[in-house]
């Protein structure tokens, strides 16, 4: 199944709720993502995509470090499996294998920086990619296959910060509208997507998770938890989102109740150029 099968009750429900004028501009927004939970019975591993566990490189590939210190391999994507479900602007370039790293210190505290080098994402050929165990000063987190779901995503609310694409729309006159508009309009969108509109599934119904809201794993999409911080020093716009790890019983960002955001520049995603990666932490 394509997400753009999906684009008829997408559009139906962002009219429902945002009318003829706002709805078909708010649809337009929608990207497919993919909320990541563990395999189980129920739910089948989705190609090679994984946390934890050996890096998957091709023959060669040196094991990536900050300032000398190896990183952390936390997680695996498979985009080959998750292709179907994309659009060409979503993976231009399909990577085959993406390994994701960052730093991680053994006391549960993160050294991050927004930096290159303190998190990098490698991708390799899974025709010829390998398991590739840490190196032995590195912890090695327990491997997890991956249950990933296609979901619909749409720009998110952050406390008074909204994503600053909403302030693109086209609001038209809002003369006589109630008092939810006045103010900035693109804050009361948000306020609405936020909560219930932020993940649809596949018809464009809220999506149901049994996970609290803060325990969200998700690749690719709209990031699924705003930044401000992430807003201000990049306005927002020119990054697509690849990959958001939530704080677990196995590490903890940002004090044990933050998120930490994979993302690119659209001319790097374009150019399959992932050393241009940038990582960055928020609180929960």
């Amino acid at each position: 199944m394509h997400h753009q099968d999906s684009a008829a009750g997408i559009r139906r429900t962002c009219v429902d709720v945002f009318g003829e004028r706002l709805g078909p501009q708010i649809a337009a927004l929608a990207r497919p993502g993919f909320p990541l939970i563990p395999a189980r019975d129920d739910r089948p591993p989705v190609g090679r995509c994984r946390l934890g566990g050996p890096a998957l490189l091709e023959p060669g590939t040196p094991w990536p470090d900050h300032k000398g210190v190896p990183l952390n391999l936390l997680a695996v994507l498979d985009t080959d499996a998750l292709a179907p479900w994309l659009a060409h602007e979503d993976l231009p370039v399909r990577p085959g294998l993406l390994n994701f790293f960052h730093q991680y210190e053994a006391d549960g505290a993160l050294g991050y920086s927004i930096a290159r080098g303190a998190g990098r994402v490698i991708p390799a050929d899974p025709h010829l990619a390998a398991p590739v165990p840490a190196p032995e000063e590195v912890t090695a987190f327990a491997a997890v296959a991956l249950h990933a779901r296609p979901a619909i995503t749409l720009p998110q609310m952050l406390g008074h910060t909204c994503d600053p694409v909403l302030a693109d729309l086209d609001f038209g006159d809002l003369t006589g509208a109630g008092p939810e508009w006045k103010g900035d309009p693109a804050d009361h969108v948000a306020r609405i997507l936020g909560p219930v509109y932020g993940l649809l599934d596949g018809a464009g119904a809220p999506y149901v998770d049994d996970r609290p809201h803060l325990c969200l794993d998700q690749a690719f999409g709209w990031m699924p938890f705003l930044n401000p911080r992430w807003l201000h020093t990049h306005s927002g716009k020119g990054h697509r989102h690849l990959l958001t790890l939530s704080s677990n019983e196995t590490w903890q960002w940002a004090h044990g109740d933050g998120h930490l955001h994979f993302m690119i520049p659209e001319e790097a995603l374009r150019a399959g150029d992932f050393s241009q990666v940038l990582v960055d932490v928020d609180a929960g």
